[in-house]
């Protein structure tokens, strides 16, 4: 049965000393992880239950109890003082559970990931058992998790309980409801309670004390380090550590391994070090052959405190060492390794071999088609491997289907399981297991026990089963009718626990081997013939009858299979794993020598093969009888060292008659050919120098070549972005005309040009308008690589569809502009929404840039924006410069020929919606106009056009516009004028406080806008006349 305790206080067992578990006091002991599944019978579990807890005060683990009758005696529970997971009382009818001892529950583990305690559903249906009372009385920390108290029909006192006070975890949850009703506390507990006696009051601490408290006066507080109270304010005084217990001293860490010496200023082995194991520091990690004896010792607080002796027989195999602490496992990025006798983690070398979780748990009870492939690669199973029939057959209640026989080759790559092999299920196309025939070792960490039925009539009565635990198995074959034979060629060792082999009639094979090898000398010495359980598989007689015997090269240990390679050990000598007769010594090619475990090794590359003698005694080359080349002191080498640097220099050497390698004179320094000086190699200067020469020449033409690719590259990438530089420039500026639709029509030069949605992309959104919404994006024209950056306006609301002739015929206008002070239109891209493609302003508006920068700007800037806005028929800039700024005029601003809304009077274009938010910055001395002709491709009808606070401008709009929907050049100048106003007024917006609708009664009264603080009469009157 799984989740059965590994229990560490142990019998001390020599050879010489035979006690009983049974006379040993139990201290510690490991607890079950089973939450509400159980196996067996109520008795079963009851026997087990009490088996493992009867004396023991640590539960290292969870302690559960579920489906419990109400006549069951649990005082045996009465010795737990500490729990180091969680408690799960589920569906039980006792009324009290008797824990008065318990302190601390730790939480390391928690029911569903929440909870520390768990008490569910403890009352009989339809009757009148349940739980009453939780007993808990002296319970004062959870470390870790919350609290689950729920449908427990009989239990009253539990909202009495200051749980705040006991659980730790600020973040935890604390669930208490459809208990039963709440029962008020013996007056003389005068606060919290755990039941309806005064004997049942909860133990409170006075608020100044951090942790928990001796006493109720705030000096009465126990020592920061101390867990579910004390005697006394030392850290020796606790009931349990908070974090560590290092001999009877509760402290935060246990001594390091590595100690600093501030006199050498280096780390330094410290030896007094201990390791972490659970929440005890212990000079040594526990292991299979560990026998511990936990007692509890009075110290000078009368405390019982834990320290724990530790007997070692030999090495440790259960727990591993990693840094300072004790494990049952090594992470991913570390492997085993054994140093000084102590099994330790160690970084790998390189690629790490490949754990693998097993086996065993709720969520992964069994190998089976969904999980087989996370064992692809594994050389070590962390836990156990399980072969049940719900995974070997498929699972139709879990939609899992039958496991593919050839799957199971995944195995042949386990080299090490760390916990049980279990094969209750297996195809039945497959005679073997020899799919773990790299299998070398199964550690037995956690072992597999099972329940024997007895009947005592001492302590129980006639005809009552009694179960107790047998011991535990480490391997587990059982009920598989096809298997012939094991197949288990490698198994050389199981560390702890026995085997269980029975029930396969047709096995033939394991009653040769010798089971007692295959147990390491770590094994426990008090280890049994019970503990090799195979029976009831076929019968020897048979299998010798029908020839199901050993290799004849096997030795007496036995085989796990026919054939010369399932051999637990050779008779003679064995080659790769197979046994031989004899190994290669004299004859035959590729000679051997023999290693002290009888296996046939190869012998050296450089040994000479010789007839009627060894070739070799050994592996290296060291150990070669005669060589086949030459000789170097006592190794065998294919050539003499030159040039071998050594301790005094480098070293050459020469082959003598002997062919040994002999030095030469130490004056020769490239070589020689004898032991004199004037066997020097004089030629090899020469022969060094051209190595030299040559060495320069290739560096040098590396170089040149390098650099070579260097410029080309330049070269290329700098041709690459003129071209694609021109290639901007022809778009931008030079533009591709229309092919005319007619013969007869006037030839006009269109810079723009009819683009395809797969050629735009937006990357960001600018401002959204009366008529759509702007973004940046990019120009991709096809067929082309280049990336042009454009402003991308949307159109959204089109009243009227337009055809796409009266588009083109449109664009074809607004395309045909081309002047450094109007955005021009690079493209129209037709479509669900009309989409304008034009040049794309970093600046953005004249409106914002004004706003933002109001305090900065001069007037001289904002008079060279007017000026290029303006249009020179209606002499509005001459007037400007003339009656304010005389300088502007000397420097020729008036000048600029065809400036801005001029440029669009030549060309019939009349804008409508000219404003300062229509007005772009290219650069800090320059505008642009844009959105003209917006509203004539959206509107072509004048009935069409709404005026509204949405839809129109009206405070931009001359009066003829407004009232009688007619729009001229002469009511451009009156937005023009507006305009000027907003820049003088640094981005005012102008009526300000008035509506929309009052704006015509005004003009019509003869009132205009007032004039801006910054002008002149003489500029503000020339706004005036624009109006």
């Amino acid at each position: 049965m799984r989740g059965l305790r590994k229990v560490l206080a142990l019998c001390v067992a020599l050879p010489w000393l035979q006690l009983t578990c049974a006379q040993t006091q139990e201290v510690i002991c490991s607890g079950t992880q089973n939450a509400l599944s159980v196996t067996g019978s109520s008795q079963t579990q009851y026997t087990l239950m009490k088996e493992m807890y009867s004396g023991c005060e640590i539960v290292m683990g969870n302690l559960e109890i579920t489906m419990m009758e109400h006549w069951r005696d649990f005082t045996f529970l009465q010795s737990i003082r500490e729990v180091t997971g969680y408690i799960l009382i589920a569906i039980n009818q006792f009324s009290r559970l008797p824990l008065d001892q318990l302190r601390v529950i730790r939480g390391t583990t928690l029911y569903e990931e929440r909870f520390a305690l768990a008490v569910l559903v403890n009352y009989q249906k339809d009757g009148q058992h349940g739980l009453k009372e939780l007993g808990l009385t002296h319970l004062t920390e959870i470390l870790e998790g919350g609290v689950q108290i729920i449908q427990n029909k009989f239990l009253s006192y539990t909202p009495q309980v200051n749980w705040l006070d006991i659980v730790k975890d600020g973040d935890s949850e604390v669930i208490i409801n459809e208990n039963g009703p709440e029962q008020p506390c013996d007056e003389a507990c005068g606060g919290p309670c755990w039941g309806p006696r005064n004997d049942t009051c909860q133990s409170l601490c006075a608020p100044q004390c951090n942790g928990r408290c001796f006493g109720r006066s705030p000096s009465e507080c126990c020592h920061m380090e101390c867990a579910g109270g004390c005697t006394g304010p030392l850290d020796t005084d606790c009931f349990a550590c908070r974090n560590f217990n290092n001999s009877g001293s509760c402290v935060p860490q246990c001594p390091q391994t590595l100690i600093y010496n501030k006199h050498t200023f280096k780390l330094e082995p410290n030896p007094s070090a201990k390791y972490q194991y659970s929440s005890i520091c212990v000079a040594q990690c526990p292991s299979e052959s560990t026998h511990s004896m936990l007692s509890p010792l009075p110290l000078t607080s009368q405390l019982l405190v834990i320290t724990m002796t530790i007997i070692m027989v030999q090495t440790s195999s259960n727990f591993v060492v990693d840094g300072s602490s004790c494990v049952s496992s090594c992470p991913s990025y570390k492997t085993e390794m054994e140093k000084k006798g102590v099994k330790r983690c160690e970084p790998c070398g390189g690629l790490c071999p490949k754990a693998c979780q097993g086996t065993g748990t709720a969520s992964r009870q069994t190998v089976d088609s969904q999980n087989i492939d996370s064992f692809i690669n594994c050389t070590k199973i962390q836990g156990s491997l399980h072969f049940l029939v719900t995974g070997i057959k498929g699972d139709p209640y879990n939609n899992i289907t039958a496991l593919d026989p050839e799957k199971l080759k995944i195995f042949r790559t386990v080299r090490e399981i760390t916990d049980v092999l279990s094969i209750q299920s297996w195809p039945e196309n497959l005679t073997d297991l020899s799919v773990f025939s790299n299998l070398g070792t199964i550690q037995g960490r956690t072992l597999y026990s099972q329940c024997t039925q007895r009947r005592t009539e001492a302590s129980c009565p006639p005809a009552t089963p009694w179960c107790y635990p047998t011991e535990g198995y480490a391997m587990l074959v059982m009920r598989i009718p096809s298997l012939t034979y094991l197949g288990l060629r490698s198994l050389q060792s199981i560390n702890d626990g026995g085997v269980y082999i029975t029930g396969n009639r047709k096995l033939c094979y394991h009653h040769t081997v010798n089971w007692t090898r295959l147990f390491s000398s770590s094994s426990r010495p008090q280890r049994h013939q019970k503990n090799i359980d195979v029976k009831d598989n076929r019968p020897q007689s048979q299998c010798v009858a029908e020839g199901h015997m050993c290799d004849p090269l096997c030795s007496s240990e036995g085989c796990w299979g026919p054939g010369p390679d399932q051999c637990l050990s050779c008779k003679n000598y064995s080659r790769g794993g197979t046994c031989v007769n004899q190994c290669r010594f004299l004859t035959g090619s590729g000679r051997e020598f023999t290693s002290p475990k009888g296996e046939c090794m190869p012998c050296h590359s450089e040994c000479e093969v010789q007839e009627g003698q060894p070739t070799c005694i050994g592996l290296g080359a060291n150990e070669c009888v005669v060589c086949a080349s030459l000789r170097d002191g006592p190794h065998c080498v294919s050539s003499c060292p030159e040039g071998v640097m050594g301790e005094k220099g480098l070293i050459f050497k020469y082959p003598n008659q002997q062919r040994r390698c002999e030095p030469c004179h130490l004056n020769c320094t490239q070589g020689c050919s004898g032991p004199g000086i004037g066997d020097c190699l004089d030629s090899t200067r020469l022969t060094d120098g051209q190595s030299i020469t040559g060495i320069v020449l290739g560096v040098l033409a590396a170089v040149i070549v390098g650099f070579s690719i260097f410029v080309m590259s330049v070269l290329y990438r700098r041709g690459l972005a003129i071209r694609r530089k021109r290639a901007m420039r022809r778009y931008l500026e030079s533009g591709e005309s229309f092919e005319p639709l007619d013969p007869g029509e006037k030839v006009v030069k269109v810079h723009a040009r009819i683009l395809k949605v797969t050629e735009l992309r937006k990357i960001k959104l600018l401002g959204t308008g009366v008529f759509g919404s702007v973004h940046k994006g990019i120009w991709i024209p096809e067929g082309d690589s280049v990336k042009i950056p454009v402003a991308i306006k949307t159109i959204h609301d089109r009243m009227g569809q337009n055809t796409f002739h009266e588009i083109t015929e449109h664009m074809m206008v607004m395309g045909s502009l081309d002047h450094q002070y109007i955005v021009r239109l690079l493209g129209v891209c037709p479509g669900a929404s009309l989409q304008l493609v034009t040049q794309l302003s970093n600046q953005g508006s004249l409106l914002e840039h004004i706003r933002r920068h109001r305090d900065s700007l001069d007037p001289q800037r904002l008079l060279n924006w007017c000026v290029q806005i303006a249009k020179v028929r209606y002499r509005v800039c001459v007037c400007v410069c003339v009656c304010v700024c005389d300088c502007v005029c000397d420097r020729g601003m008036c000048a600029l020929p065809c400036q801005g809304m001029y440029y669009l009077q030549e060309h019939m274009m009349v804008h409508r919606n000219l404003a300062a938010r229509n007005v772009l910055l290219k650069s800090d001395y320059m505008v642009q106009i844009s959105d003209y002709g917006i509203t004539d491709l959206l509107y072509p009808d004048d009935k069409k056009y709404f005026y509204n606070e949405v839809k129109t401008a009206i405070k931009w709009m001359a009066l003829e516009s407004i009232l009688f929907r007619r729009y001229t050049h002469q009511s451009d100048v009156w937005s023009y004028g507006v305009t000027v106003w907003e820049m003088m007024s640094y981005g005012v917006e102008p009526y300000s406080a008035m509506c929309p609708q009052e704006v015509p009664d005004l003009l019509e009264k003869g009132e205009r806008l007032s004039q801006p603080p910054i002008c002149t009469i003489d500029v503000y009157m020339v706004m005036v006349k624009c109006e």
